[in-house]
């Protein structure tokens, strides 16, 4: 999913079921993504 990563973005997105993962790319910045976990939210450059 496509969407400018904010800290709002990052709080509200929902955890993935046990097992997956989901991958958020910045509308903006090219090459910036979030990356969530069940356990966990990261940032990708």
């Amino acid at each position: 999913m496509k969407a400018k990563i904010t800290q709002a973005l990052v709080e509200r997105v929902p955890a993935p079921n046990k097992g997956k993962s989901a991958l958020y790319a910045d509308s903006e910045m090219r090459g910036f993504y979030l990356i969530v976990t069940p356990t966990k939210r990261s940032f990708y450059v």
